[in-house]
């Protein structure tokens, strides 16, 4: 119960922050589900980044790439064989992120408010060695199909 009002706690200053800084409407709708997520849906995310509107084709090809190349660096880290320290990854991670939910922010608050929702559990997958080769090993990454669904 603690956890939970706390949760509502940040997610309410986080509203806060975001409306002093000028964010849209639209972006603090997304906010809002962001407050009512509860479990990560890999699948489901996948499918959405896919077919959002409010990121460009070339846009959705970069992001398979960039994506690809920091699972494969934490499949080297999990192996113990990365060069990569998880500071390092992490920079990548949130810079990933940070730029994809740039581009969501106004044209898909929905789906924006979901990756804000769901970048803790993100980042513990990726961390975590037996959640990583659930997510992972078994399907290679999210995006798979994005080129193909675009034609």
């Amino acid at each position: 119960m603690f956890f939970r009002l706390a949760g509502l706690c940040v997610s309410l200053a986080f509203l806060g922050i975001l409306a002093s800084a000028g964010l849209s409407s639209s972006a603090l709708a997304g906010e809002r589900q962001y407050a009512r997520a509860q479990t990560l849906d890999l699948d489901a995310l996948e499918d959405r980044l896919r077919e959002t509107d409010a990121i460009g084709l070339a846009s959705k090809l970069t992001l398979k790439v960039r994506l690809d190349s920091l699972i494969d660096d934490f499949r080297e880290l999990h192996r113990g064989r990365g060069d990569d320290s998880l500071m390092s990854l992490k920079g990548r991670f949130n810079s990933l992120i940070d730029e994809t939910l740039a581009q969501l922010r106004d044209d898909d608050p929905a789906l924006y408010g979901t990756l804000i929702g769901s970048r803790a559990g993100l980042w513990a997958t990726m961390t975590d060695p037996r959640k990583f080769r659930a997510a992972f090993d078994k399907k290679g990454s999210l995006l798979v199909a994005t080129q193909r669904d675009q034609r």
